[in-house]
């Protein structure tokens, strides 16, 4: 499959209201710009009043013990039908709420009626996410996640993993 001419392929018909709740980063290829050396990684999503999108936290413990939080808006982009491809918009420090950050996410892999676990990634494959409701994830499911990756076109030779037991920090 000649997968880096092709489109990444969109779930169909995920309610964005199933993507509500509590995240754990697995791994990833991340975006310029992201700390590539944090752990704890989670998101967050909130479903809005609007119901049409969701309230994105990001959350780790960055290498100097830490921590760092990210807020945004995750919304479906305009031309998706029933399709999850979503646009996200963060404002990230220091230059929250002046200029804000914005990317195209493509929920490729969220199985179920109350998905376990996802697989986000940019549609030009500069960047892919694999989220879980659980800290850790079987190596199984990983696989097949990466697989379709592979077969998708993302070069995982970029991939991170995330440590989920975060370092103490003081309070």
């Amino acid at each position: 499959m000649a997968a880096d001419s092709a489109a990444v392929q969109a779930v169909k018909g995920l309610d964005i209201a199933k993507m509500a709740g509590k995240w754990y980063t697995i791994a990833s290829i991340p975006p310029k710009g992201q700390p590539t050396d944090s752990s704890g990684n989670t998101t967050t999503y909130t479903v809005n009043k609007d119901g049409t999108s969701l309230k994105v936290v990001n959350e780790a413990i960055m290498a100097n013990g830490k921590h760092g939080k990210v807020e945004g808006k995750l919304a479906r982009a305009n031309n998706a039908g029933d399709e999850a491809r979503f646009g996200q918009t963060l404002w990230v420090p220091p230059f929250a709420p002046i200029i804000p950050v914005h990317t195209d996410i493509w929920v490729m892999a969220a199985e179920g009626d109350n998905p376990q676990y996802m697989l986000h990634g940019h549609p030009a494959r500069q960047a892919l996410w694999i989220h879980s409701r659980t800290p850790e994830l079987p190596k199984e499911i990983v696989d097949k996640l990466l697989q379709m990756a592979a077969d998708q076109g993302f070069d995982l030779s970029k991939l991170i993993y995330y440590k989920q037991t975060a370092p103490e920090t003081s309070t």
